[in-house]
């Protein structure tokens, strides 16, 4: 997919109202003479490296190739297409701001060319662009579906909520939506990094991921969930950050498109529901698959690696739950 090909997509779509310059360059686009632009030259890009760019489009590509038949063959990235995204990167950046919204993404992807100039002016004039973009909270967005956050619209609406959409999570072997979304994010992770297998390291990261996503978002969990989810404030007490994280995990030569789960890091799963279950809680959480995670030498070495104590941590969450307290 080229990045002219990626101005079509949204040249479809209205604007947000807050960018109101954005449906006019789609506008403009789409009553062009010459649109829709001619093919870029073919050519993909791998995309192996460490940088936010490769793990946006891995992540798009993984995001694609789960809503797709298996069959079909997985959409490749034009290497213009990593040169937009950087642009975007660059012009968010520029109007002090350090999320990249609509407008920013619509400059990076027109380019620097003539003829493309007064668009990107008029974007750039556009109030809107001195405002940051929503930020990338796409579990914390699950979880508020499910109701396990912050109960911002009421108790009775919130356990109502919970209710309709969490009798079917209550049967099954994690008691809740949690957990589930959290492998998910083990995954997404494991994706953003190049890795080709999810390991145990990864479950951590997850659980560094709802911290970074929950302070981004202004949200929390839910108080009732807080005693076996202490483990998303104890990773960031010892120094443990997505960021810090993922940068100590390297990308694979090869990057399966879908990575699979190792067995130690399918062991850990397992062993968080029995940690739930031996402890009395009525749902895996973030403090059961973190202790389960550092029985596994990935997730200790991850920890080692950015300078906290593995033992430590999981020491604390350990002794928090046998208190009913989950370390806090």
């Amino acid at each position: 997919m080229t990045s002219t090909a990626v101005l079509a997509h949204l040249a479809r779509w209205p604007a947000p109202d807050e960018a109101p310059v954005v449906s006019q360059v789609g506008l403009a686009l789409r009553t062009d003479g010459g649109w829709p632009p001619a093919p870029e030259p073919a050519g993909t890009s791998d995309h192996v490296g460490a940088d936010r760019v490769s793990a946006v489009l891995r992540e798009a590509r993984w995001r694609l190739a789960e809503r797709q038949p298996v069959d079909r063959p997985v959409v490749g990235w034009h290497p213009s297409v990593a040169a937009a995204l950087t642009a975007t990167i660059a012009e968010a950046r520029s109007a002090g701001v350090d999320r990249a919204g609509p407008n920013h993404f619509m400059v990076g992807l027109l380019g620097t060319g003539d003829e493309q100039a007064p668009f990107a002016a008029s974007l750039r004039a556009d109030p809107s662009w001195r405002q940051p973009g929503e930020p990338h909270v796409p579990l914390v967005n699950r979880l508020d579906i499910t109701e396990e956050l912050d109960e911002r619209n009421g108790r009775l609406l919130a356990w109502l909520g919970r209710r309709l959409r969490r009798g079917r999570a209550r049967r099954t072997r994690f008691g809740g939506t949690l957990a589930p979304n959290l492998l998910d994010e083990a995954a997404r992770q494991a994706v953003r990094a190049g890795n080709g297998t999810v390991t145990p390291a990864h479950l951590v990261l997850a659980v560094a991921s709802l911290r970074a996503q929950l302070d981004a978002s202004g949200r929390s969990l839910r108080a009732a969930v807080a005693p076996w989810n202490a483990a998303v404030e104890t990773l960031g007490r010892h120094g443990v950050t997505l960021e810090r994280g993922a940068a100590a995990l390297a990308p694979d030569p090869q990057q399966p498109i879908r990575p699979e789960w190792t067995g130690e890091a399918e062991a850990a799963v397992e062993r968080s529901v029995a940690l739930a279950a031996a402890a009395g809680d009525p749902e895996v959480g973030s403090s059961h698959l973190t202790i389960a995670a550092l029985e596994h030498e990935a997730a200790a070495a991850l920890l080692a690696t950015i300078g906290a104590d593995p033992a430590a941590v999981r020491a604390e969450l350990e002794t928090g739950m046998a208190r009913g307290t989950g370390g806090r």
